[in-house]
């Protein structure tokens, strides 16, 4: 094959999404898509992974970034989201402030209006009910394969343990699949397959864009850097800092196989941080800012820029 034909079939590739999960984190998706509509860069195809799912789901049904961010502002002023209580799962998270000793947050745990029992005896913290209530007031009564963009959801089967990508159905419940995070949300019922959060296998669904007839992928990664500790302080920490290794060695694994990885700097962000929503947008905005040159090149060459990587990958 000439150079000039790996030139012309390279020629503007379909060029897929992969939005990763990481709740609040995940507003930075928002803000990729603005920045990638600014550039004159139109995305094909998208897969996401919980709330990667939520954004992607947004976008494909109406491709318009800044009217997807309208309508999710205006959803966090609501009171249906009011109603979701989502800030209180901070103390929740044994992790959050490491300064302070196991025993001093449950203690302060305790001492608010959810107790202990909710998330230990009950299924989850918020009724399955109550968020797909929510998620249709977004997305409607849609299903996927009707979206304006190729859209796949991302969820784990529990009693299979396998990755699902969920290509058809109705929307609003494959979404909740995706995002559907064990203990705070109960596992959706899916003919016989039981799923959760997509992120337990395929936090950035590289693979299942692929399966979309994406040709080259941009993956956009907002999960939490693999930090250093000093110390583990009790065995329950221990266990969700073993859970949170294997989920990031899976991501890397995962991500390595994109064309072009955006990491937008929301690092910092608690996942139910989403009063940071703004912050959130923006940073998504400077992650295509800072790679605008490579996705010039990647939307418009993209075979040809496959094949360079892969023979630099054969090199080293």
């Amino acid at each position: 094959m000439t150079f000039c034909k790996l030139l012309y079939d390279g020629a503007m590739a379909v060029l897929g999404l992969a939005l990763g999960g990481g709740g609040a984190r995940g507003f930075a998706h928002l803000g990729v898509l603005k920045g990638l509509e600014e550039m004159g860069i139109s995305v094909d195809c998208i897969a996401g992974t919980s709330m990667g799912a939520v954004v992607g789901a947004l976008y494909a049904l109406h491709p318009d970034a800044e009217a997807v961010k309208a309508k999710i502002s205006e959803f966090l002023r609501g009171e249906r989201f009011a109603k979701l209580r989502l800030r209180i799962l901070r103390e929740l998270d044994f992790r959050y402030d490491q300064k302070v000793r196991f025993f001093q947050r449950l203690a302060s745990f305790l001492q608010k209006e959810m107790m202990l029992q909710a998330v230990l005896v009950k299924p989850s913290v918020i009724p399955q009910e109550r968020a797909l209530e929510v998620l249709r007031s977004l997305l409607g009564e849609g299903r996927v394969e009707d979206t304006k963009l190729p859209f796949a959801a991302v969820a784990v089967d529990l009693s299979r343990g396998e990755r699902v990508v969920l290509k058809e159905g109705p929307l609003a419940e494959a979404v909740l699949a995706s995002a559907s995070v064990v203990g705070v949300l109960p596992p959706v019922k899916w003919g016989s397959r039981l799923l959760v959060d997509g992120g337990v296998l395929s936090m950035v669904p590289v693979e299942a864009v692929r399966e979309l007839g994406a040709e080259v992928v941009v993956a956009v990664d907002v999960g939490k850097e693999l930090t250093p500790l000093q110390f583990i302080g009790s065995g329950i920490e221990g266990i969700l800092r073993s859970m949170e290794v294997m989920s990031y060695a899976l991501c890397e694994r995962e991500v390595k196989s994109a064309d072009l990885v955006l990491r937008p700097e929301v690092s910092s962000f608690h996942w139910t941080e989403f009063e940071r929503f703004e912050e959130g947008v923006m940073k998504g905005e400077e992650a295509v800012r800072r790679k605008a040159r490579e996705l010039r090149v990647l939307r418009r060459f993209g075979g040809l820029f496959r094949l360079l990587r892969k023979v630099r990958s054969f090199r080293v």
